[in-house]
């Protein structure tokens, strides 16, 4: 048999070598004698069990006869009468043998003197030394169908129990309407009902043992079965009323194909060839048969995994795939090759064959087995472990600096928590950018993106992207280049960090509120289109495809969704849009264009700019874009509103003849602002942190040369208390826009 590897996906397939022989520990073969004419033919059938008195189905027979001018026997163990005499067919397996008396009679049925002498010199017993004192019956009771035959034997005793020479017997049926008996104690089943069988010998000695006939139908069992070529089993026929009792003779034997299967007259099946045929059994008015079915022989014993590639770890309540199957030599399956399966220890783990998966119902180890017949059984070791792990978080943003505390806990198959593990082990693939603690605790190193993971003595593991960022965002055009996102820390300012720089211009780009996506608009399309990306600029993906110009977006506080402008050929409208790009909503439909939306702390409120009103104002919204009210009344121009944490907003005012803008404060619920600073340049662009403690901002003034133009600058300024502003450097004609925090 050849063995094949298959590597299905992560796991490995192995395959069982077929099994060693076992050893035989005893030959039986049927029938035990032999009497033929010359010509005639008769199967002898040969069965080899072990120690244990399992029956050895792959066991080989080798078959010789002591004359073979008397009878002749074929490999296969059919004999043939030659010539009248006495010969002896010798069947061997192993180091095991039986002979078989052969008696080939002279034509007219007789056998020669040489071969009456023979006969009776194999029928003599040996004596036994004693006076018997006593007849016992083996069995003490028989159970017969009508017209079946059954034996008692008769043992003579000696007064100590131990066997007596031989005495002349007499049998007697005390019932003669229900069984008669022979003078070899054989018995006759006759009618219904119960008799008594009486054997008397010299002395007075005698004992009596009672018979109980009864009509009943008799089955065959097993019923129906399989199995490979030059296979050998045992069919049985059994009476379910007299509590299957097994018939020992009375039946006739055939198979409906003997090219596919043979039957021997005691009911042992030898397979042939592949194909299906009936065995049949008839006797005492009856007819019953087996259905067998001789599949191709199973060369692979296909396994997976491989049981010696290690444990088997069933995570508690769950379950894990375990395959075996038979296989032809050219890989093809053989599904009529039975599998038996079975568990050590069905507390801890059961199998279903069906599913083909190993279900753990409680912690500890066990072991799985898969029997194929011809090959040694595939054991693997089962370990029910706690099960898999889950981190609370599987994505997480932190600007430099800062730190945050994974927790980890056993997962349920719904991908619920519960419970926390011990033991657990945790690691940084990219140490340079994050360093975790032993209690999960992940510090920020460097802008990048790493991962975090937790891994558990049983070899589970479970694991959260991390993206180290900076303080805050920027578009701008430095060293040239198109229009790109930056990242800068407080600290550092005038040290930036590309994160997407390419031949488009990307502008207004903003953090997601856990910091691992930024979300901003860009024209490689075409026309400015909204976009996603991870924190670290990769995976970018279009949100929107419209024809108009989408800009401006705004998470809302879970992350969910987007606010955002979009201008399709006229007044540029607000629309609400999920994160991954479905469902999109608009939310206003004013003239004079709305536009620069911001979202509020609990995500209830929408603050946004309309000229609406012929000025353009802060105006203010319930999130699905009702109740939109104005909540300014100055006749200076009002941009950028943004909310402070408790709810506040803060936004640009245009200082109108005086020139320059002021960033002012405007209390939750009030109408009144009051100014935060004041600069002499436009405030184009401002941004406030998370915490309301700073802002980014960028102003734009007309340049003094004579090139003309707009000279941009970038400030960063403390708002707790007002401080000056701190200006950050920038390259020579660079125009930075849309800072975020």
């Amino acid at each position: 048999m050849r063995i094949v590897l298959a590597l299905p996906l992560l796991l490995v397939a192995g395959l069982v070598r077929p099994a060693r022989a076992q050893g035989v520990a005893e030959v039986q073969v049927t029938p035990e004698t032999l009497t033929l004419g010359i010509g005639q033919k008769q199967d002898l059938f040969a069965a080899a069990f072990d120690k244990q008195g399992n029956l050895l189905p792959t066991a080989r027979f080798a078959f010789g006869s002591s004359d073979t001018t008397i009878a002749r026997v074929s490999p296969e163990g059919t004999v043939v009468g030659l010539r009248a005499g006495l010969a002896r067919i010798e069947v061997r397996a192993q180091e095991r043998r039986v002979a078989v008396a052969v008696f080939v009679t002279a034509p007219g049925g007789t056998l020669t003197a040489a071969a009456r002498d023979s006969l009776a010199t194999a029928s003599s017993a040996p004596a036994v030394g004693g006076l018997a004192a006593a007849i016992a019956l083996d069995p003490a009771a028989l159970s017969l169908l009508p017209g079946e035959t059954g034996r008692f034997t008769a043992r003579p005793l000696r007064g100590d129990g131990t066997p007596a020479a031989p005495v002349a017997l007499t049998w007697k049926s005390l019932r003669l309407a229900v069984a008669t008996v022979g003078s070899d104690g054989s018995v006759t089943g006759i009618a219904a009902g119960e008799g008594v069988i009486q054997v008397v010998g010299r002395g007075g000695l005698g004992a009596t043992a009672s018979v109980s006939v009864a009509p009943g139908d008799f089955v065959l069992s097993p019923p129906i079965f399989a199995q490979p070529p030059q296979m050998v089993d045992t069919l049985r026929a059994v009476v379910p009323l007299q509590r299957n009792r097994l018939i020992g003779g009375g039946l006739t034997w055939r198979s409906a194909d003997s090219a596919v299967v043979r039957v021997g007259p005691t009911g042992i099946v030898q397979t042939l060839a592949p194909g299906e045929a009936d065995v049949i059994a008839s006797g005492f008015g009856q007819e019953r048969r087996t259905h067998v079915i001789v599949y191709r022989r199973a060369e692979i014993f296909f396994l997976s995994p491989r049981p010696a590639s290690g444990p088997v770890q069933v995570p508690l309540d769950g379950s894990v795939t375990v395959t075996a199957r038979a296989e032809a030599a050219d890989s093809s399956p053989v599904p009529q090759a039975p599998v038996v399966w079975e568990v050590g220890d069905s507390a801890i783990a059961t199998f279903d064959p069906g599913a083909g998966r190993i279900i753990a119902h409680r912690l500890g180890t066990t072991s799985l087995t898969a029997r194929l017949t011809g090959f040694d059984p595939a054991i693997w070791v089962i370990a029910v472990v706690p099960g898999d792990i889950a981190l609370d978080r599987t994505r997480l943003g932190l600007p430099v600096g800062e730190h945050t505390s994974l927790a980890v806990a056993f997962a349920d198959s719904q991908g619920g928590a519960r419970g926390a593990p011990s033991g657990v082990t945790w690691l940084s693939d990219r140490p340079g950018i994050i360093a975790v603690g032993g209690d999960g605790t992940v510090s920020a190193l460097a802008p990048g993106h790493a991962t975090a993971m937790a891994r558990t003595p049983w070899g589970r593991n479970a694991w959260a992207d991390v993206f180290v960022t900076g303080d805050f965002l920027l578009s701008t055009n430095r060293q040239g280049k198109g229009f790109g996102i930056y990242q800068g820390r407080v600290g550092t300012p005038d040290v930036l960090t590309a994160v997407l720089v390419d031949t488009s211009a990307n502008l207004q780009a903003v953090w997601s509120p856990d910091r691992t996506r930024i979300a901003f608009s860009s024209n490689r399309l075409g026309t400015y289109d909204l976009y996603v990306m991870d924190a670290d600029g990769r995976n970018a993906r279009a949100l929107t495809s419209d024809l108009g110009s989408e800009s401006e977006p705004a998470w809302t506080p879970d992350g969910a969704r987007l606010i955002y402008s979009s201008a399709r050929g006229g007044a540029s409208q607000l629309h609400s849009i999920r994160a991954d790009g479905e469902d999109m909503r608009p939310l206003t439909a004013t003239p004079g264009g709305n536009g620069a939306a911001a979202v509020s702390p609990d995500g209830r409120t929408i603050a946004f700019t309309s000229a609406r009103d012929g000025n353009q104002e802060i105006y203010i919204m319930d999130a699905d874009g009702s109740n939109q009210r104005r909540i300014t009344a100055t006749p200076a121009r009002e941009a950028s509103p943004r909310f402070f944490p408790n709810g506040d907003l803060a936004y640009i005012v245009d200082r109108g003849g005086r020139g320059g803008s002021a960033l002012v404060r405007q209390p939750a619920g009030s109408t009144v602002s009051a100014p935060l600073f004041e600069e002499a340049a436009t405030i184009i662009s401002f941004a406030l942190s998370r915490d309301g403690t700073r802002v980014a901002y960028v102003t734009g003034r007309m340049a003094a040369d004579s090139r003309g133009g707009t000279q941009f600058a970038l400030f960063l300024r403390s708002l707790t208390p007002v401080g000056p502003a701190a200006p950050v450097s920038l390259g020579p004609a660079e125009q930075p826009v849309t800072p975020s925090f």
